[in-house]
């Protein structure tokens, strides 16, 4: 059985108290209390911040109390006035928090922090970060993820955070320009933000040459967040040929996406540029076999994501082209994910990357009939995630494989028509997934509500238990779950979602797309791997 809710810890209680009363706490008035306005009002005037309770507490206390109280409420100016001492050195502004106050008075007290995380920020004016930025000197992480950042502001923190480790952009509108001030050696020969080891560029508008420059100009970055570095090591390939050498980087992590046609001259670059790689994602792209026959180049890869292109799909063929980097790079790999192939063989998967913890297979047209009786079972497996389509058949001793490993923490299944109530039933009898945190099992339309109750009966460590569009798993059997939760007290979060009589296409791209447009199943366009 999952773990039972239990009192929250004494350091949250008392935490939440405070927050609630935090005006009698701090302030010694009530809020309630006609005359508190005025009377908070003259202490922040007159009373001295280091005179106050709250400047004694730890930094570790302060950032602990301001997440806390914004979630109980909302932090007004005299909450922030007395959360936000000196002396801190996280801060993360959620929605709830006057934004305006906060800048404030983090910019005229603030100025040792070393990770700032401001997501999803859309009231502060593109021109207001080119100031703010000129007070955080000892920045190590910073996160302004969904911001209104500009590339001049971008050039501040150039100028002014040199220390900066982590820089998250993604979803702005900040350009190559703007990169290229973080980048580029100032007039001084300075060069700005040189020990950036992380960079996140998701949904912005810099384009393949500025990450060029930038990989160029960053000699210790290691992981680069970006759509597809196709364009990038073209980049590199031209600008090798016109300066008569060939430039390299510690960068640890490729991703390739859409690459049309014959890309093996791009990989045959790699290997020369990017000698440090241990990740590299080939997505909806041409895997010919050319192309894959390039891969076992990379001999230290742990991580490893192949996802075929329509027109090749058909094309490449498993033990001919994929068991061959397998036996190369097999006994390194950690994490393998596997895109819209025809066939894949679970047992070969499990004879040459014994050490595999993350297995996602996703688009998969058949299975490799396998013996469960196989001694390559995938023994350390941590997270599994089998994404099928309707016509896609996997036998329960396939499942059986892939399910032998008691180390489990994540299971996703989605449309497996053998997944039943007496399958898990004997997976459980072998196999208890004691260590289960996660269980999501979408459009499996063989369970009913036995098997979710089954799982909270044994899972131990059971945190999320998902049902997706189940057709057997209807309200009444929500309802149960629900009641089952909340009168043992698990400590457990059930996510359901209605199951809907309709046409399933056998794509699950066209799936998607017929989801848009008859708004079927909430979220859905982010379950499937599109």
């Amino acid at each position: 059985m999952p773990n039972q809710k239990c009192a929250l810890s004494l350091r949250k209680l008392c935490m939440i108290k405070i927050s609630v009363k935090f005006e009698l706490i701090c302030y010694g008035m009530e809020r309630t209390d006609p005359r508190c306005k005025k009377f908070i009002e003259k202490v922040i005037e007159n009373v001295d911040l280091s005179d106050v309770l709250l400047s004694y507490l730890p930094s570790s206390i302060l950032y602990d109390l301001l997440e806390v109280t914004s979630n109980e409420r909302t932090c007004a100016h005299h909450i922030l006035h007395l959360l936000l001492q000196p002396h801190l050195r996280r801060c993360k502004i959620p929605p709830k928090i006057n934004t305006r106050t906060a800048f404030h008075l983090l910019t005229a007290r603030c100025g040792s922090l070393t990770h700032l995380e401001i997501p999803f920020c859309k009231f502060i004016d593109s021109g207001y970060w080119t100031e703010f930025f000129k007070n955080f000197q000892e920045l190590r992480l910073l996160n302004l993820q969904g911001t209104k950042i500009d590339d001049f502001a971008l050039e501040q923190i150039g100028l002014h955070c040199p220390k900066l480790v982590s820089l998250n952009l993604a979803n702005t509108p900040v350009s190559s320009k703007g990169l290229g001030f973080i980048s580029e050696p100032q007039l001084s020969g300075f060069h700005p933000c040189q020990h950036l080891a992380y960079l996140n560029i998701l949904e912005t508008d810099v384009i393949p040459f500025g990450v060029y420059e930038f990989i160029i100009y960053h000699k210790n970055i290691q992981k680069i967040e970006y759509e597809t570095f196709d364009e990038v090591l073209k980049c590199f390939t031209t600008m090798s040929e016109a300066q008569g050498h060939q430039e390299s980087s510690t960068l640890k992590n490729l991703n390739f996406l859409n690459c049309q046609g014959n890309f093996t001259e791009t990989l045959e670059k790699c290997t020369k540029i990017f000698n440090s790689l241990d990740s590299i994602s080939l997505m909806k792209s041409d895997l010919t076999k050319q192309v894959l026959d390039h891969i076992p180049q990379f001999q230290s890869l742990t991580k490893l994501e192949l996802g075929n292109s329509t027109f090749t799909q058909y094309t490449v063929y498993f033990h001919e082209n994929v068991v061959p980097i397998l036996e190369n790079l097999g006994n390194k790999l950690l994490d393998l994910r596997l895109e819209k192939f025809k066939f894949v063989d679970i047992t070969a998967i499990g004879e040459h990357c014994p050490k595999l913890q993350v297995l996602k297979l996703s688009r998969i047209l058949s299975f490799c009939n396998t013996d469960y009786s196989s001694k390559h079972s995938l023994l350390n497996l941590l997270d599994l995630s089998i994404l099928n389509t309707k016509g896609c058949r996997i036998t329960e001793e396939t499942l059986r494989l892939l399910l032998a490993s008691q180390s489990l923490q994540t299971i996703h299944f989605q449309f497996i028509a053998s997944i039943s109530d007496q399958f898990l039933l004997s997976i459980i009898q072998d196999n208890p997934l004691d260590n289960l945190d996660q269980f999501i099992l979408q459009q499996c339309h063989n369970i009913t509500v036995n098997t979710l109750t089954l799982l909270l009966s044994c899972a131990a460590q059971l945190a999320t238990l998902s049902c997706w569009s189940c057709a057997m798993v209807g309200e009444a059997s929500r309802d149960q779950i629900g009641q089952i939760i909340k009168e043992d007290n698990l400590d457990v979060h059930f996510q359901w979602y209605s199951s809907r009589l309709v046409p399933i296409p056998d794509d699950l791209e066209e799936l998607a797309l017929h989801a848009v447009e008859h708004n079927y199943v909430p979220g859905i366009l982010d379950l499937f791997p599109v």
